[in-house]
């Protein structure tokens, strides 16, 4: 697996996920498979992967779904003009990456957490 450097942190860290929120998960879809011409990967309810060449993950994940997926309250729902998607880094030791970004006064809407599917989410 290739890593990056994460900027003067110096932390292994990879892009591994490219996903956009859409509020209509079918009309998006529609779009990206009919007029983009992608192909579905993999999809569950209310998340859809494209088939894409590397190692990058471009989905799409339903707006109203956003609070489940990070394990946090109605409150953390995004409108409509904010946090359109994410950018997920993938790093050996996300608690080491969080406290480097609070010594950088870097704002974290979640602090790491663990997820039901086997990995730590911190979100900022």
């Amino acid at each position: 697996m290739r890593h990056i450097s994460l900027g003067p942190l110096g932390l292994n860290a990879r892009l591994a996920y490219i996903i956009r929120y859409p509020s209509d998960l079918q009309c998006s879809v529609a779009f990206y498979c009919d007029t983009l011409g992608l192909q579905i990967e993999y999809q569950a309810e209310g998340y859809v992967a494209f088939r894409m060449e590397g190692p990058v993950v471009f989905a799409l994940f339903a707006r109203e779904r956003v609070p489940e997926l990070f394990g946090t309250d109605e409150s953390f729902s995004p409108s409509r003009n904010q946090h359109e998607g994410e950018l997920a880094f993938l790093t050996e030791n996300v608690d080491a990456l969080h406290a480097a970004l609070l010594r950088k006064d870097v704002d974290f809407l979640c602090a790491p957490t663990d997820q039901p599917v086997g990995r730590t989410n911190g979100i900022l």
